[in-house]
């Protein structure tokens, strides 16, 4: 008996499932989104979501170290150098304290402070590291920690009068107004402080609060012989130092929150949000004009004794170390690691020569949206109202690659761009059909989506009264939708596919699911009809919810959509349009036992189809691997079962030449090698990887590529001829576990693998399997 290639793998992955794996695993952070910075004797350490890099600034190398590789990764809150120990110590806004040794490039996590359950919040805001000690401010108060021990010492969350629970945004040892060794905190309600070596510093009674500094404290320093904090309530937020008497005077008169201070030499340099200042005894302050950065998130002191400052839309960036009082104009040239421009991917796809496209949102910090392509491991971004190129000025929201390479970006606003070879263009209501949105600025042209069909048109979708346009290359026309239809004038289709006779599928979001027949003559609505099908069963026919958010038409010919409430599949959309239209109601998959349906209740963002027909669910928890006939999960990828740092995946997309597979979540891009790769026409031969295999140490199996058709039998034989495995897979690669078709692992020794492919071409391979 022949065993399905989908269910060997699916009983192989569910063996391992519960255990993480980051081989083959890749992240791309957006390294220009610094969120934290920290100085080193020997550089500076910068972090974004999902990554943290190192830049040495005498000779400009740059280490970075990622999510898929070593670290915790996530949305990182404060760095901080422990010189003692020659180690990062990393805090993260779920509250995982992290310890990364960049000589050997291991992290060790700690958890502790995430499992303080008792409060909501328990990101990590800052760390101070004083000796063996490390003061970590919290979203619940001061956490202190025991770097030589690696132990949680102590914990500080009460202050004075202050509620339980007010979170910590700075710690400073500095003497209090007596001379005694004093703990400074600056919290969301104020600035307290207490002695050091007081006996129980959980005791709010030990803590007193500076009653003449008013509203939230963000940081501090002890600078010329006082205490400066940040902060100060609505209005009136600034630097302040603390006079001799106790009051506090404001020193540069700038209503900015004061987020970052850091000393260098006789300047006190502080970071807000869109400006850096430096101030010093006896001259007014000055303020630095940054070009290019709008979102600054720390500053340091390099060990070049120039000041650094971290800009959560360009990177790091030096400043002059002695500024002129007043207003400073600073051209920096920003320092980050390759990567696309922003965490805020929407959407993405991958051509079919391996090109990955990438579009961003706008996000709070920055003032652009972006394009982002990765091509030979190089990327190349562009960014919206760049003056040089014919390109789109709001947030791009999808992303379609053509047969041909050709890339559409789809905007919301700004109609569409196509970037074809090196020519970008825009289209919208000035050079095309598309139209603007109803009802609303006349300029504003939203595209959901692209599809091209078999002749390399590209079917647009538009949110107007003419809500489908086809483009050839040169001319465009839109078409309305076909009268007697059932689908709203004002439907708003947000996803495209094309079947074998070039039927259109749309997800209409809460309008349901619709199927558009552009009939013989595309270039003419009089042909056209369109039909719906609406509202939600529970009987396993019919949509799962009548939300539909994508959907996709597999190499079989069915086609799979993705709903608020799980998936379905029409196994005869030929039949859209038959007398019975029955015959094209969506069937929910069931389970291979039958007894329940698969992937029921799941909240889908996106769908896309592997090589092999397999189907890729990216959901709100987590994305899984269907196979080709529906009836099984064959891989199931979450923060579980991955590098991924949370469940959520927005989107996905595989490369067809290789099988890797493209996941976005809220806090990147990330990828994992697949096992499904497009036939290769014309291959005579099959490679396998790795050879020799090692069941005992990679449970996952080898990897056999090469096939030359859609279709392929295989057969795994040893050297005299007997067959120890079979199967007919779909796609140009399979993966074979070691082990015969009743399960047992086969004997050490030499295998052949046979291909005989749909059209009768036979490939041949080996493998060396040892046990």
């Amino acid at each position: 008996m022949r065993t399905p290639l989908a269910l060997l793998v699916g009983c192989l992955l569910t063996v391992s499932a519960s255990a993480q794996s980051t081989v083959g695993w890749q992240a791309y952070p957006a390294y220009t989104e610094v969120t934290a910075v920290a100085s080193a004797p020997d550089g500076l350490w910068a972090a974004s979501d999902a990554g943290i890099f190192f830049y040495d600034v005498e000779t400009g190398e740059l280490l970075t170290e990622t999510a898929a590789g070593a670290i915790e990764g996530g949305s990182v809150g404060a760095l901080a150098f422990d010189e003692a120990r020659g180690v990062l110590w990393i805090g993260y806004a779920d509250g995982v304290l992290e310890r990364y040794d960049p000589e050997a490039r291991e992290a060790r996590p700690f958890h502790e402070i995430t499992r303080a359950n008792q409060y909501p919040a328990r990101g990590v805001r800052r760390i101070v590291v004083s000796g063996d000690v490390l003061y970590v401010a919290t979203d619940f108060g001061v956490v202190v920690f025991d770097a030589a021990a690696e132990r949680v010492r102590n914990s500080y969350p009460r202050f004075a009068d202050l509620e339980g629970g007010t979170g910590a945004n700075d710690v400073l040892e500095a003497p209090l107004p007596d001379g005694s060794p004093g703990l400074w905190v600056a919290t969301d309600g104020g600035l307290v402080r207490a002695p050091r070596d007081a006996g129980n510093l959980q005791a709010p009674s030990a803590w007193a609060r500076e009653e003449a500094f008013e509203g939230p404290a963000y940081s501090l320093a002890l600078f010329d012989g006082a205490v400066y904090v940040g902060g100060g309530p609505a209005g009136a937020r600034d630097l302040y130092r603390r006079a001799a008497g106790g009051a506090y005077e404001r020193q540069i008169f700038a209503d900015d929150a004061m987020t970052s201070l850091a000393v260098g030499g006789e300047f006190l340099y502080v970071s807000a949000r869109p400006f850096a200042y430096a101030t010093r005894p006896g001259q007014s302050a000055s303020r630095y004009e940054i070009a290019g950065a709008s979102a600054l998130s720390g500053v340091v002191i390099g060990p070049d004794g120039r000041p650094w400052v971290g800009d959560r839309v360009s990177g790091l960036l030096p400043l002059p170390p002695s500024p002129a009082p007043g207003n400073n104009p600073v051209t920096a040239e920003p320092v980050a690691p390759p990567g696309p421009l922003s965490t805020g991917i929407l959407d993405l796809d991958v051509s079919d020569d391996g090109v990955v496209w990438a579009v961003t949102d706008r996000l709070e910090a920055a003032t652009f949206a972006s394009v982002n392509r990765l091509e030979d491991g190089t990327w190349t971004t562009y960014r919206t109202g760049d003056a040089t190129l014919d390109i789109g000025r709001t947030s791009w929201i999808s992303a379609s690659v053509g047969p041909d390479g050709t890339f559409y970006a789809g905007s919301n606003g700004d109609g569409v761009t196509v970037f074809r070879d090196d020519d970008v263009t825009t289209y919208d209501e000035t050079n095309s059909s598309l139209r603007p949105f109803p009802g609303g600025d006349p300029s504003y042209v939203v595209v959901r989506d692209v599809a091209v069909d078999d002749d390399d048109a590209a079917w647009v979708l538009n949110f107007s009264e003419f809500p489908l346009h086809r483009f050839d290359g040169e001319s465009w026309q839109g078409f309305p939708y076909p009268s007697g239809s059932g689908i709203p004038p004002t439907a708003e289709a947000f996803r495209i596919a094309i079947d074998r006779l070039g039927q259109k599928w749309l997800a209409l979001g809460s309008n349901g699911l619709g199927v558009w027949d552009t009939g013989a003559d595309p270039l003419s609505a009089a042909d056209d009809r369109a039909t719906r099908f609406t509202g939600s069963s529970t009987t396993g026919t019919g949509l799962p919810d009548p939300d539909v958010r994508d959907v996709v038409v597999t190499p079989d010919g069915r086609v799979w959509l993705g709903t608020a409430r799980g998936i379905a599949s029409v196994f005869r959309p030929l039949d859209a349009f038959a007398a019975d239209p029955s015959l094209a109601a969506p069937q929910w998959p069931l389970t291979a036992d039958g007894t329940s349906y698969l992937l029921r209740d799941v909240a889908v963002n996106d769908l896309e189809v592997d090589p092999a027909g397999q189907i890729w669910v990216a959901t709100s928890s987590g994305a899984y691997l269907v196979d080709a006939e529906g009836t099984g999960i064959v891989r199931t990828v979450n923060s579980d079962t991955s590098p991924l740092p949370s469940d959520g995946v927005l989107a996905v997309s595989v490369d067809p030449g290789t099988g890797r597979v493209y996941f976005v979540t809220d806090e990147g891009l990330f990828s994992a090698p697949g096992d499904a790769t497009r036939a290769r026409p014309g291959s005579e031969t099959l490679t396998t990887v790795p050879s020799p295999y090692r069941p005992s140490s990679d449970a996952s199996g080898v990897v056999v590529s090469g096939l030359s058709t859609a279709v392929s039998q295989v057969r795994v034989m040893t050297v005299a001829g007997d067959v120890v495995y079979a199967a007919e897979v779909r796609g140009g690669s399979f993966r074979w576990d070691g082990r015969d078709e009743g399960g047992a692992l086969v004997p050490s020794g030499v295998y052949v693998v046979a291909a005989a492919g749909s059209d009768g071409s036979t490939m041949y391979g080996k493998v060396a399997l040892i046990r």
